[in-house]
């Protein structure tokens, strides 16, 4: 579909009901499909001329970001819980190691860490447990 018929049909699906006026725009919009230029055009019209729009597209899109960042999130603050408790046994912590642990995403490698974090005599010990087989 060429960019030029976007702004025309948006004005007259803005002025269709409101249901119909979704499942049109969206129909248009998976459409579009990877054409970003002519996407971004389409969204940029919906936002401005139909504000009951709200592309399923989109929200999935800002489902799948706020997942990610809730992972993110929770990866962080096991991390720095895991630095925590090194530095309350007074294990050393280089920055180099505060640094690998704060960067690891991975939940299950930050808990094995944290499991292991009572037992280990240095932090290089917990980096290259080779019980972890990472």
């Amino acid at each position: 579909m060429p960019p030029a018929i976007l702004e025309p049909l948006a004005q007259a699906l803005s002025t269709a009901d409101a249901d119909v006026g979704t499942v049109f725009a969206e129909l248009v919009e998976a459409g579009l499909g990877s054409n970003s230029r002519a996407l971004d055009q389409w969204r940029t019209l919906m936002q401005t001329l139909s504000p009951f729009f709200k592309s399923q597209i989109a929200e999935e899109y800002g489902r799948e970001k706020h997942e990610e960042g809730r992972e993110e999130g929770e990866a962080h603050g096991r991390a720095r819980s895991l630095l925590d408790v090194l530095h309350h046994r007074s294990l050393t912590v280089p920055d180099t190691a505060a640094a690998h642990i704060l960067a690891c995403n991975d939940l299950p490698t930050l808990d094995h860490w944290w499991h292991h974090a009572f037992t280990v005599r240095t932090v290089e010990e917990l980096l290259t447990d080779p019980a972890d087989g990472r």
